[in-house]
């Protein structure tokens, strides 16, 4: 199969509660997209990132925790080695909380504080801001009204240099004047330091920051020399304070896009050879049935798939995804799914086409009839047993109809009815029998088929009444 989720990322992946990926971000960067030194803010407001020195800093494939692209960040003593969002930084200053997270390996040595992420206040000195201390320790900070720093610490050094590490940090402003603020920090979706009692000197809104030049009034990944080293994605900011569940779900790694499930009739066809194809122009598998029609289509992706395109066709016609639970598929019939997954895996279209064909002695439209009609339960009246019957054998063979009428309490047998028929490549045949029902009786009817040299059985057909 084309789709192989690697070792490394089972490891990895954080189990968390179920509960939905906060999206209502005002910027994010998955670093997928990169050009002319420019990565594409997936929000809608376009702050997309510039890199100040393309040098030392790039967008690499293939280097994100899950295999996707990532930033990654060379040690350097350049001084403002960072990827700036022009004009964030005004935005942020007009909220009451605000909320950064992303995927970060730190990569140097703990020689001085590095930071993750600055927003400068108006001077340019580092607002709210995070960083990796010497000590390995994180820290979270913002300066208050009075320009003066007020500071949160983690009680351990969760910092290990060249491992992924998921964080959030928030902070959120009282809604008074008097009031105290509050700072946190989750890792991997934990909280790992939290203070409530934070002196904003009068701020009720993030007024303080925000540099006067709007070209570098967000950072990423630099304070002047404290450079960040190392590898940052999935950065997200939120012009509110996230709950402590959403922060969980932050720390999800990006599940892939995992078909687990494509069976027609009762039989999954991900396991045919050549299921999987690059194009619905080419041959795809062989799906060989001796009982038509094959009733149903379903799919199952796996649990936090997130496709963008699921279509199904039979012979060229889409198929309703409200209908295929009812679809019938008969011989010779084309079945193409398609699907393509979320955006950070690409923009490639996943393809599984199989062609249905009969083999054997095939049995087609096997049922109990009143008249045209295909029962679900018995009626009083003349009720007909039958099915059409071909073969894919040169040399003929006869075909044999077993219906056996049977008391519904007692299970003894109140009547057999027996027709057959002579079927070779070619040709149809159709057996069929005529079973009286009163109104008065309760039963059972059972339908079987076999050939004379019994090479084929159907399926068991039973009906059952009042």
């Amino acid at each position: 199969m084309k789709r192989l989720i690697t070792l490394l990322l089972m490891l990895l992946l954080i189990s968390v509660s179920a509960g939905a990926m906060p999206d209502d971000f005002i910027a994010a960067w998955d670093f997928e997209s990169f050009t002319d030194g420019k990565v594409t803010d997936i929000s809608a407001n376009g702050f997309h990132g510039v890199i100040n020195k393309p040098s030392v800093m790039t967008v690499r494939p293939g280097a994100s925790i899950n295999g996707s692209s990532a930033l990654e960040a060379a040690a350097t003593s350049e001084m403002d080695n960072k990827m700036t969002a022009p004009g964030l930084g005004a935005l942020i200053s007009t909220k009451k909380a605000l909320t950064i997270s992303g995927w970060f390996k730190y990569e140097g040595t703990f020689d001085k504080e590095r930071y993750f992420f600055n927003v400068p206040n108006t001077v340019g000195n580092a607002g709210f801001a995070a960083s990796v201390l010497t000590d390995r320790k994180v820290k979270l900070q913002i300066r208050n009204a009075e320009d003066k720093l007020q500071a949160l610490t983690t009680a351990t050094a969760p910092v290990v240099a060249g491992e992924w590490f998921h964080y959030t940090f928030v902070v959120q402003l009282p809604e008074t004047a008097s009031g105290r603020g509050t700072l946190i920090i989750y890792i991997n979706g934990e909280e790992v330091a939290k203070d409530t009692n934070i002196n904003t000197a009068g701020l009720t809104t993030l007024s303080s920051l925000g540099h006067s030049n709007v070209n570098d009034d967000f950072r990423l990944g630099a304070q002047g020399s404290y450079t960040f080293i190392g590898s940052s994605d999935d950065v997200k900011v939120f012009g509110r304070a996230v709950t402590a569940q959403e922060a969980k779900n932050l720390s999800r790694l990006n599940d892939p896009t995992v078909l687990e499930e494509f069976k027609i009739g009762e039989v999954d066809m991900l396991g045919l050879e050549n299921i999987d194809v690059s194009s619905p122009k080419e041959q795809g598998a062989t799906y060989f049935s001796n009982k038509f029609p094959l009733r149903g289509v379903q799919i199952r992706f796996s649990e936090n798939s997130k496709q963008r395109i699921s279509t199904l066709t039979v012979n060229g016609v889409e198929v309703p995804k409200e209908n295929y639970g009812d679809l019938q598929i008969n011989m010779n019939d084309v079945v193409v799914f398609e699907y393509q997954g979320d955006e950070w895996e690409g923009n490639d279209i996943y393809y599984y086409k199989v062609t249905v064909k009969g083999e054997g002695i095939i049995f087609s439209d096997i049922g109990f009839y009143d008249g045209q009609e295909r029962l679900t339960s018995i009626k009083p009246g003349s009720i007909t047993a039958k099915a059409t019957v071909s073969s894919s054998y040169e040399e003929e063979s006869e075909v044999i109809l077993i219906a056996i009428k049977r008391d519904a309490k007692s299970k003894l047998i109140k009547g057999i009815y027996m027709d057959a028929a002579q079927v070779k490549a070619a040709q149809n045949a159709q057996p069929s029998v005529q079973i009286n029902v009163s109104g008065e009786e309760s039963c059972v009817l059972e339908l079987y088929f076999v050939d004379s040299a019994f090479k084929a059985f159907s399926q068991v057909l039973t009906l059952a009444g009042e």
